[in-house]
């Protein structure tokens, strides 16, 4: 072929490919890199992925760092951030995305709530985890337990809030609005409730509860409290301080917080607080003089029909009684008391709504009870003296009596014994039941002086430990002693004849069982005492020094030790006034009471 159509032809060729090879090189890695070239070394769920929000996107869309194949080893993080701009912006504002990053900076905090990187469904997808029927299952992977795999404390709200009104409807699936966590809480842009932006923070709860609850938003703004939210006052109360937060229940449920029956004592919260009612002047005693009222009394004793706060005062738009729109303000008063009275007339305005014994604002009703309170302890009072003139003169003809026709029962060392053992025995329940109680009337005189209360406990411990040393010492090594031991030890006898005393109780035998020199009362009697003496002061002086027991023993054990001193004081207590009290003193064969204690003889009543 001639020279120059070879020419000729080669120039013709580098017309044909010179495109080709430019337009090869102007092509993107998604021109390159097709799905299938992927999925030849990359095993992925292709079906999950074509039904995926994202099954329309090549695999390079989302992994950008990839130019070429075969790719290098490290690929980058994928950044959603790349189309989702403004959910990641939310996200990444967010406390819950710092909190996250202060536990694994590398987590991929998306695909923690979207669900698997390759099959992740949009939120209107039934099976999506963040579809509104999944949330709350969602959000309960990580808050469900107390100490998660990331290693912090996350609170346990899912059980809550399916037991709430919100999760009950959520469950039932017949209210497809029922408020799930994202509702309240926000999807991206989770916030701690002291973060001001949170839709969670007090002053934003009502907004975000009026979301769904329109209608008692506008009440609740319109009233007293949505005012001093909107001025700026933290104490206002918002919806959570009075319905709670995931624990909500429906109204007519017996432990919502605003049931009938418990919203005396929800608004009580704030308006019995005397800190509330100086600050903002009040008025005191509301929460008192309505639980001493009528309508007050009933509630207590179950009526949840009687009037609450609510019933007068409005539920969310609560307004002063000085304001004519208020349903308390008097000239509203016939209306509003009309709504379970009806014919009520405008009389009722002339006087304290909440009727308290002792409301200040009625002279005439203070004269009334102030001269009954006089009356009172006047009548008592002169009825007391005279009872107790005629129980000491009645006494002291016993007491004479036993003197006289008595037998000896107990010699001045007995009675020494007896008289310590009942001293230290008052004194060590008295402060025993002071230290376990603390806030009981009977402990205000150590309120302050806990350390006095303590060693005062701990030093009538050691008389009261001393006499059981020395009674032992007694028993043991005096004549007398030994014979009272004998006399006081049980027999069988003894035991036949508790049984054979209830036979005559209920008219099962004739006559009552004879007894010895000690009946099996005072038996019993006895050796429960030593036995309750024996473990009282084991156990206190184990916890004498509670640094002492606690290098040697493990502090379940202290706490063994602690219960056991606590109830077996109750048990002796209850057992010396039920059955030595009677004995001595009750009992009609002796009653009003057994000298033996103080001149250590024993009479049958006088004929």
């Amino acid at each position: 072929m001639p020279r120059p159509t070879l020419k000729y032809l080669f120039f013709i060729l580098c017309l044909f490919f010179i495109p080709s090879i430019i337009h090869a090189q102007d092509k993107t890695p998604q021109d390159i890199l097709s799905n299938d070239t992927c999925l030849k070394c990359h095993s992925v769920d292709q079906k999950a992925f074509n039904n995926s929000a994202h099954g329309s996107l090549n695999c390079v869309d989302c992994h950008t760092d990839i130019k070429a194949n075969p790719h290098q080893d490290h690929i980058n993080k994928v950044n959603c951030s790349i189309c989702h701009q403004d959910e990641a912006k939310n996200w990444l504002n967010s406390d819950h995305a710092r909190g996250m990053a202060k536990i694994n900076p590398l987590s991929n905090s998306c695909l923690a709530c979207h669900g698997l990187p390759h099959a992740i469904l949009t939120a209107d997808d039934p099976s999506s985890p963040v579809n509104r029927k999944n949330i709350p299952v969602t959000c309960s992977n990580c808050h469900q337990q107390q100490q998660n795999k990331l290693g912090f404390f996350l609170t346990n709200e899912n059980k809550t809030y399916l037991g709430s009104v919100h999760g009950l409807s959520f469950k039932k699936g017949t209210d497809t609005k029922a408020a799930v966590c994202s509702d309240c809480h926000g999807a991206h842009d989770i916030n701690k409730p002291s973060n001001r932006s949170s839709k969670m923070y007090w002053a934003n709860i009502p907004q975000t509860c009026g979301q769904c609850h329109q209608k008692e938003y506008k009440e609740y703004s319109r009233g007293i409290h949505g005012q001093a939210l909107a001025a700026g006052s933290r104490d206002a109360p918002v919806c959570t301080d009075c319905h709670g937060e995931h624990d909500i229940d429906a109204v007519k449920r017996v432990f919502s917080r605003v049931s009938s029956k418990n919203i005396p004592q929800t608004c009580g919260q704030c308006h019995a607080a005397q800190r509330i009612n100086a600050k903002y002047s009040l008025t005191t005693n509301v929460f008192g003089s309505y639980m001493q009222s009528y309508h007050g009394l009933a509630l207590e004793q179950g009526t949840i029909t009687a009037a609450n706060c609510a019933s007068c005062h409005g539920a969310h738009e609560i307004l002063p009684s000085s304001d004519p729109r208020s349903m308390i303000n008097p000239k509203n008063l016939e209306i509003t008391c009309g709504q379970c009275h009806p014919g009520m007339s405008s009389e009722v305005a002339k006087g304290s709504i909440h009727g308290s014994f002792n409301t200040g604002n009625n002279p005439a009703n203070d004269w009334v009870r102030n001269f009954y309170i006089f009356l009172i302890f006047f009548v008592s009072g002169v009825l007391l003296l005279h009872n107790v003139l005629d129980f000491s003169r009645k006494a002291m003809v016993y007491y004479r009596h036993s003197l006289e026709k008595g037998r000896e029962v107990m010699g001045i060392n007995e009675r020494w014994q007896h008289f310590i053992l009942a001293v230290t025995f008052i004194l060590l329940s008295y402060s025993g039941f002071c230290l376990m109680f603390p806030q009981t009337w009977w402990s205000f005189m150590f309120y302050g002086h806990g350390g006095w209360l303590r060693w005062g406990h701990r030093g009538t411990g050691i008389v009261f430990s001393a006499l059981a040393l020395y009674h032992i010492y007694y028993l043991a090594f005096t004549d007398k002693g030994r014979w009272q031991l004998a006399a006081l030890s049980v027999r069988k006898r003894d035991i036949m004849r508790f049984f054979q005393a209830f036979q005559y109780y209920f008219g099962w035998r004739k006559n009552k069982p004879r007894t010895g020199v000690y009946s099996y009362v005072q038996k019993l009697e006895y050796w429960a005492l030593l036995w309750g003496s024996l473990v009282m002061v084991l156990t206190g002086a184990l916890m004498f020094n509670e640094v002492w027991f606690l290098n040697l023993f493990p502090k379940w054990l202290y706490d063994i030790v602690r219960t056991v001193h606590a109830y077996e004081a109750i048990l002796a207590c209850i057992t010396i006034i039920i059955w030595h009290g009677y004995f001595v003193i009750f009992d009609p064969d002796v009653y009003p009471g057994n000298w033996a204690w103080l001149n250590g003889r024993h009479s049958s009543k006088i004929k």
